[in-house]
């Protein structure tokens, strides 16, 4: 719950910078892309910074925890995370199909 009430404020935060001007492909991934006719896309990517997550996001990721155990099953324990987002589906935006973002 902390993490997503962290993602909903960064949410907010990169809305009103893009809404003061600040370049959209500076807080937000492609994902935010509108399409050619200018409707706004049904999910946004929003660039995390790890520092303002990471204290947030320790306990999900701490020693013996699920998503501890999945991670290091599919990546090693010394993996290192170097990026982080969070894709935000606005209401009633369609089921993504199951896929990879490599």
């Amino acid at each position: 719950a902390a993490l997503r009430t962290r993602v909903l404020e960064q949410r907010r935060a990169a809305d009103a910078a893009v809404a003061a001007g600040a370049p959209r492909d500076d807080v937000f991934g492609a994902a935010a892309a509108d399409d050619a006719i200018g409707v706004a896309a049904p999910r946004c990517e929003l660039k995390l910074s790890l520092e303002e997550v990471r204290d947030v996001a320790a306990p999900a990721l701490g020693s013996g925890t699920a998503l501890r155990e999945c991670l290091d099953a599919l990546v090693g324990p010394d993996a290192p995370l170097f990026d982080l987002g969070a894709v935000i589906s606005t209401p009633g935006a369609p089921a993504q199909a199951l896929h990879v973002d490599l």
